[in-house]
């Protein structure tokens, strides 16, 4: 029997694409706990929309949590309905994956918190009606579980 070699495997193909600079899979981040060093991290965050402003930035905040806050560009987030950024407004809550980078001011808007982060949205969700505290209660628990059961992810 012959094997098969790796990059011909869903496996090696993975490898291969984080090797090659692809997209690494996300980790569920709550607007308070991101920090500078996570810029170049992918991040799945959810928040209320505090404001937008065109082209395509919205600025999700925390404002039960000290007000942490974080400004998203959803220019090439594919998931939005097809009312899109239209659909959005303040008040709504949002959930965004996407990459973090180091946010440039004059690419955003006015000063806000957020570890000085901007979010490269590539998938946005309209989640009205989510209880928030019983989410990061939940988030809390899956933690706790893979901290005592699971290995630590491969970064």
């Amino acid at each position: 029997k012959t094997q098969t070699p790796l990059a011909q495997t869903c496996l090696g193909r993975a490898m291969l694409g984080l090797c090659r600079g692809e997209r690494r899979p996300c980790r569920i981040r709550l607007l308070r706990e991101l920090v500078p060093s996570d810029a170049g991290t992918s991040a799945r965050v959810t928040g209320m929309v505090e404001s937008l402003v065109q082209p395509c930035r919205v600025l999700l905040a925390e404002p039960a949590c000290g007000g942490a806050q974080l400004w998203v560009d959803l220019s090439a987030a594919t998931s939005l309905p097809n009312a899109g950024f239209q659909s959005l407004h303040a008040g709504c809550l949002l959930q965004v994956i996407g990459e973090l980078e180091p946010r440039r001011e004059e690419a955003t808007g006015p000063q806000s918190s957020g570890g000085g982060l901007l979010l490269h949205a590539r998938s946005a969700r309209r989640v009205d009606g989510l209880d928030m505290s019983v989410y990061e209660r939940c988030l809390q628990v899956q933690r706790n579980f893979e901290n005592e059961h699971c290995r630590p992810p491969v970064v």
